[in-house]
């Protein structure tokens, strides 16, 4: 991998910022990445957290032995499961729920579109309770097998779901997670904690073209980021020898 200079990886990444406040809800960034890291390596299970109506989830399904999707928003799920169940993606699980570090039940926050969150920020509103498991329980449970290709898009609360899933992130994996600064430090988290939790397990933060990202050059792109509500996509790459 290539350690690239700050400017360059400033640059791409704050570019990567503008084109994610400009899309539209048609277009997915982040699809082509998840791709290209599959056919690099074959991950054996992918596990798209708030996979909302399946943007991330249907075109990738062939990629994979098994695929759990996980969507708390009612709506969203049963289309989901309806697209699964009527294309016969055999391979293929739709789970609704939430994940978060504990299990229980927890009101979810929603814009009552793809927007969703068990975590209060200020962009949505109070919606229906949910049922809320952690990451470790639906890989036990489900025995779905490593490594793991996951990703994480749930509006601020992407670190109350990987505190949930330390057993399963110990393992080898590849972690696409949304890194939304405003929404994540309005859910009570610190930035520098979440990448400081993945460095501590292995972890190294790369862009989305799996070239590393210094994390000293991440401090100051945090600060960039303070008080605005740009967001952009992380790597998190993890592997195991032997």
């Amino acid at each position: 991998m290539l350690v690239q200079g700050y400017g360059f990886v400033l640059n791409r990444m704050l570019n990567h910022l503008k084109s994610r406040i400009t899309m539209t809800q048609t277009e997915n960034t982040i699809l082509q990445p998840i791709r290209s890291e599959a056919s690099r390596k074959h991950y054996r299970s992918y596990i798209d957290i708030g996979a909302a109506d399946g943007d991330t989830f249907i075109p990738l399904a062939r990629l994979f032995d098994t695929c759990v999707a996980i969507e708390p928003f009612p709506p969203s799920a049963n289309k989901l499961r309806g697209v699964v169940n009527s294309s016969g993606m055999n391979n293929c699980y739709v789970f609704e729920c939430a994940l978060s570090q504990a299990e229980g039940e927890a009101t979810l926050f929603t814009d009552f579109g793809n927007d969703n969150s068990i975590l209060r920020n200020g962009n949505l509103r109070k919606g229906p309770k949910v049922r809320v498991l952690t990451l470790d329980r639906v890989v036990r449970d489900y025995k779905l097998a490593e490594p793991y290709l996951i990703k994480i898009d749930v509006q601020g609360s992407e670190f109350a779901v990987v505190k949930g899933g330390l057993d399963t992130l110990k393992r080898e994996c590849a972690i696409f997670s949304e890194f939304w600064p405003w929404g994540m430090t309005q859910s009570g988290y610190s930035l520098s904690e979440y990448l400081e939790f993945f460095e501590s397990l292995g972890y190294t933060l790369c862009n989305l073209k799996g070239e590393v990202i210094v994390k000293e050059k991440v401090s100051k792109l945090l600060r960039l980021c303070e008080g605005n509500k740009t967001f952009t996509d992380l790597l998190f790459l993890k592997h195991i020898s032997g």
